[in-house]
């Protein structure tokens, strides 16, 4: 600025200095205002976010209590699953820092096609829940497995759930048993849980397991759960 030389100029060059200042102030309002509405757009999204874990965890939750199947004149839950969640007042800012790292790694994408296809893979349903889960590899879902001796029954790893041919067979069909009653009621109304009816498809069960003493029970768990089988078998 040239310096001023009398009184007049002065007073111009502070009504000029004004204006800036006040065109800045209105530019920082403008930032500001633009920042707090992309923040509440950021939290409103880590909310959502969060919402679809804890339907998956509610869902989960439900489980053992809807995969109990009629059995030996008792209910027995034919599932359980354990899972190690974080601590609940963690789960905010867990969700904050994994949007926030998705946000910084897409930057080393140089396309939009790989940018898009990397945050669709991030926010899958999977990768999402995984967020309040202290170790995916850490869930544990074990499979109820009945034996002829009703004391001998047990719950067992679901990869450990195994016995020969049929008997896995059999330890399956129950587990379809359950997650069908599972899907059934989870989407039935309250009115319609007394008795639902469900459908089983298996492409010719007895090629591989034959023996009576394991259809007999399972034909008794189907008809006590009201399960449909349709076996669609060549021959």
């Amino acid at each position: 600025l040239t310096p001023p030389e009398n009184e007049q100029q002065i007073k111009q060059q502070l009504d000029s200095l004004k204006s800036v200042i006040d065109c800045l102030e209105l530019e920082k309002n403008r930032i500001g205002k633009d920042m707090d509405s992309l923040q509440e757009l950021k939290d409103q999204f880590e909310a959502q976010c969060l919402q679809n874990c804890l339907n998956i965890k509610e869902e989960l939750d439900r489980l053992q209590k809807l995969s109990k199947i009629s059995m030996d004149q008792q209910m027995i839950s034919m599932i359980t699953l354990q899972v190690p969640y974080i601590k609940e007042e963690l789960y905010e800012n867990a969700m904050s820092e994994y949007i926030d790292n998705i946000i910084k790694q897409v930057e080393n994408f140089n396309t939009q096609a790989e940018r898009l296809n990397y945050i669709r893979n991030q926010l899958a349903f999977k990768r999402l829940f995984s967020v309040i889960v202290t170790n995916m590899d850490a869930i544990r879902l074990t499979l109820y497995k009945r034996e002829r001796m009703k004391e001998q029954s047990r719950y067992l790893k679901y990869e450990e759930a195994v016995g020969s041919t049929g008997q896995s067979q059999g330890i399956y069909i129950q587990f379809l048993i359950a997650i069908i009653n599972y899907i059934s009621s989870i989407n039935a109304s309250s009115k319609e849980t007394a008795f639902i009816g469900k459908t089983i498809f298996i492409d010719n069960p007895f090629g591989a397991a034959k023996d009576i003493y394991i259809w007999e029970p399972i034909f008794k768990l189907l008809k006590i759960n009201h399960v449909q089988l349709i076996v669609p078998a060549r021959g």
